[in-house]
């Protein structure tokens, strides 16, 4: 009797240990006070300037939403040198095509928070006739927001309950392996 109940003991006991251990994934890295933002495709130019106002973070950049101008497609060199001026925009203008007839502009806004910039902004978009995209894949801003280290997660939840808001989460760091 006590032979067999041993070597149920010891069966037991390997049984157990080849069993595979399940071991918890690391949460994945992120960047300290990175979160990225992204709005609805209604959202307006104006309700991102209010909403980045309001919240009153670092921007360090937005950009996604398309442009249309009226303009015809032969004014893109008048076009090209209007944004070009601005110091709001990354590289000066964004990207800018020239698509079946229609001029698009795709700006990338740095320096956002500055009012004076949002009011130029708002100007030149009368000034070259364009109109928000909304129904273009792209449509929606994506807001790249510094918030206070340690306070990610806060904020992450936080945009999450904006109803304009399709997603916000932390810049995660990816690890790439190499063979």
């Amino acid at each position: 009797m006590k032979k067999s109940v041993l070597f149920l003991f010891l069966l037991a006991t390997l049984a157990g240990a080849c069993k595979k251990k399940e071991i918890a994934e690391p949460e994945p890295e992120f960047v300290p006070t990175d979160v990225l933002v992204k709005t609805n495709p209604d959202f307006t130019v104006e309700q991102l300037f209010a909403f980045i106002n309001d919240v009153a973070l670092e921007v360090e950049y937005a950009y996604s939403m398309p442009y249309v101008s009226s303009f015809p497609a032969d004014s893109l060199d008048h076009v090209l040198s209007t944004l070009r001026e601005k110091p709001y925009l990354d590289g000066g203008s964004g990207y800018v095509h020239a698509i079946t007839g229609e001029l698009m502009v795709f700006p990338r806004f740095i320096d956002i928070v500055n009012t004076q910039n949002q009011t130029d902004w708002l100007s030149t978009k009368a000034d070259l006739k364009l109109s928000e995209d909304t129904d273009n894949a792209t449509a929606g801003y994506v807001i790249f927001f510094h918030v206070p280290e340690g306070k990610e997660k806060t904020w992450v939840k936080r945009f999450q309950q904006y109803p304009f808001v399709e997603w916000a989460t932390l810049n995660h760091i990816l690890q790439i392996e190499l063979f």
